[in-house]
């Protein structure tokens, strides 16, 4: 078994990223289900569901071979930009620790992760991964040095004017990579 990365998608483009199944990783069983994109992608695509349930089996039972797998693709394809869950979340503190290395060695690549994992200790990654809080409406946001991803319903009164609202297409755009140094949040429609 290896771990899957997926080379891009239609909203990503070309960025490679590694995924896990949304609510088994997110550990958010209830307030966020109900509009979760990934739990759409999981239940249409069987070989999206297949993928990133063998990522969650292989962390679950070898994060070495996991942890490996991402680290040799990175050797070798030498992306500008990868993205840690484009559907799922970190799974727990061993697990952003594992991100932290792998981040610190491909100092080269810029990564992308957000979370609703609040309570996981962020100190000491390295300045080319991006954390972004992700929030939904009504869940209650700590008060943090990371960027914050408003989920906008159009009912959230929380979202900053000075947010910049997604235009899709990662991989032409590439802002969530840089919303600390932009100094800005950022709001995804409900899609």
């Amino acid at each position: 078994m290896n771990t899957i990365i997926s080379k891009g998608n239609m909203k990503l483009g070309k960025i490679p990223n590694i995924s896990l199944p949304p609510i088994l990783s997110c550990g958010n069983k209830v307030e966020c289900a109900k509009s979760c994109y990934a739990l759409k992608a999981f239940r249409l695509y069987p070989s999206a569901k297949k993928a990133w349930l063998n990522n969650l089996d292989l962390y679950n039972s070898d994060p070495n071979k996991y942890f490996g797998d991402i680290d040799g693709y990175l050797l070798k394809s030498k992306p500008a930009f990868f993205r840690f869950h484009q559907a799922g979340d970190i799974l727990n503190q061993d697990y952003l620790n594992r991100m932290k290395v792998l981040c610190r060695k491909h100092k080269n690549v810029k990564f992308l992760c957000f979370t609703k994992k609040y309570n996981l200790d962020f100190r000491y990654k390295s300045s080319n991964l991006e954390i972004v809080f992700s929030a939904w409406p009504g869940r209650n946001i700590p008060k943090s040095k990371f960027r914050i991803a408003w989920l906008d319903n159009g009912e959230d009164n929380r979202i900053p004017k000075s947010a910049i609202e997604c235009p899709g297409h990662c991989d032409v755009c590439g802002m969530c990579w840089n919303l600390s140094k932009l100094n800005k949040d950022v709001k995804f429609k409900i899609h």
